[in-house]
């Protein structure tokens, strides 16, 4: 009974040494928005995970390798993968949804994220946080208004504009004189009474989404200005996203705000400045005081009441600028390119950045300056000059120059006591770790039980030899 009872506790205790670990799980969440909005999970959508042999580069896809699982996303956006197969390289993919949208970006606690589709986790999987695995994507739509008039007038919304959305290789040539090539049609609609329009493009497209409004064939009507929050207004009727270099030509872009203006007549003039009065031979001609400051000789007249605008921003130019909201501009209005001259207007800029400075004044040269908390990192001139970090001229007349997109960069210096360590989240404890360290503990205990039994036999046997 004593060798039975031995043999079934070494029995057991060699069954107990045989590792048996729990199946490592990759999982994470999906939402609909942009990145880092985890206010709306998106339900539907597919994800996969592959068995790589190698290491994946974004620019150059190799294979992914055999499929070891798929799952869904249920109501709150979770999704979970068991990877029960050792490989080298685990990539985690989300597939494309049905509906317009365009991806906007990815993370991952360690795991590296490739592009705002794959993440990719290196083998093996133990000791790593396999949780946390978030995939943004946003259901794409464009919109805005079509009005009557000139720009920054909305009084007069226009119905039955015609808005179409193309899909372009190539940027559009703002010379109107050009042909306008678009590129692929994705989506078209009619302005409602109200002005508003919107499109559901069809997803995919890259570099450029091309933006047009275009009136009905036999009306009076002319393009006379568009104005666009993250698109770039390249003619009066068209807009465009995205760079001839950018796969996801809308991703962090604000989508709404896409307005044009249709016009019937010309914009007011400013009346013709009296003539000054003969002067005698080698006497300078002196302005009479109800005439302002006098025009460069030989400019020819322009009219005032044209608007220059641009926007402000925080940060170095890219997908991480930020819109800087209560930023004074001022637009001076001097004779010569030697001076400031007298300021004319001053505007702060508004929730997205934007400013707007209306021409007041018949001027030879017009610099716009900007006064941010910070430093002018670049400043962005589409038809005049940058003359240093924060100041724009542009001189007359101005129709023959771009009065929009004048545009400037800040860097803001952050105080110490401003500063405050974003908060690191603590690494979840993995399941299978538990198990492995409750498996260690009861074989640890069952060694400890069998020497001991070991160590009772053998001092019964040596008291029994002994009597």
């Amino acid at each position: 009974m004593r060798f039975i009872s031995l043999t079934s506790i070494i029995i057991l205790a060699i069954l107990l040494c045989i590792p048996v670990t729990a199946v490592p799980t990759l999982s994470g969440r999906v939402y609909d928005g942009l990145f880092g909005d985890e206010s709306t999970p998106a339900p539907g959508m597919t994800i996969s995970c592959y068995c790589a042999p190698q290491a994946q580069d974004p620019m150059v896809m190799s294979p992914y390798g055999p499929l070891i699982g798929q799952s869904v996303t249920d109501a709150t956006g979770y999704w979970e993968i068991p990877a029960n197969q050792a490989c080298n390289y685990y990539l985690i993919i989300i597939s494309s949804s049905p509906d317009p949208h365009s991806w906007e970006g990815a993370s991952s606690v360690d795991g590296k994220v490739l592009d705002p589709q794959m993440i990719e986790y290196s083998g093996p999987l133990a000791g790593k946080t396999l949780t946390g695995n978030k995939f943004w994507y946003r259901t794409e739509r464009f919109s805005g208004r079509v009005f009557k008039g000139y720009a920054v007038d909305e009084s007069i919304p226009l119905a039955g504009i015609d808005i179409s959305c193309h899909c372009a290789m190539a940027p559009v040539d703002p010379d109107p004189a050009a042909p306008l090539i678009l590129g692929a049609p994705v989506g078209h609609t009619q302005t409602d009474p109200s002005g508003y329009w919107e499109i559901f493009p069809v997803s995919g497209c890259s570099p450029l989404y091309v933006i047009t409004a275009d009136i009905p064939v036999g009306s009076p009507l002319f393009a006379a200005g568009a104005r666009s929050v993250d698109g770039d207004v390249v003619r009066p009727n068209v807009i465009q996203y995205g760079d001839i270099t950018g796969y996801y030509p809308l991703q962090g872009k604000v989508l709404t705000g896409n307005k044009f203006w249709f016009s019937d007549a010309l914009p007011p003039v400013s009346p013709i400045p009296s003539q000054p009065s003969p002067q005698t031979p080698g006497q300078a001609a002196s302005p009479s005081p109800d005439q302002g400051t006098p025009p460069v000789p030989g400019e020819p007249e322009h009219h005032t009441g044209a608007i220059i605008t641009g926007r402000v921003f925080q940060g170095p130019p890219g997908p991480d600028e930020l819109p800087m909201e209560g930023v004074f501009v001022e637009l001076f209005c001097s004779a010569n390119p030697e001076q400031t001259g007298d300021s004319i207007a001053m505007v702060e800029t508004d929730t997205q950045g934007i400013y707007e400075l209306v021409v007041t004044e018949v001027c030879g040269f017009y610099t716009i300056t900007a006064f941010p908390e910070g430093d002018v990192i670049m400043a962005q001139a589409p038809g005049g000059e940058i003359i240093d970090g924060n100041r724009i001229r542009i001189p007359s007349p101005l129709e023959e120059h771009a009065l929009h997109e004048n545009n400037f960069w800040v860097e803001t210096a952050v105080t110490p006591l401003e500063w405050e360590p974003a908060p690191q989240e603590e690494a979840p404890t993995q399941p299978w770790m538990e198990i492995t360290m409750i498996y260690i503990g009861i074989v640890a205990l069952v060694i400890l039980a069998v020497i001991a039994f070991l160590l009772i036999e053998k001092r019964k046997s040596q008291e029994h030899g002994k009597e």
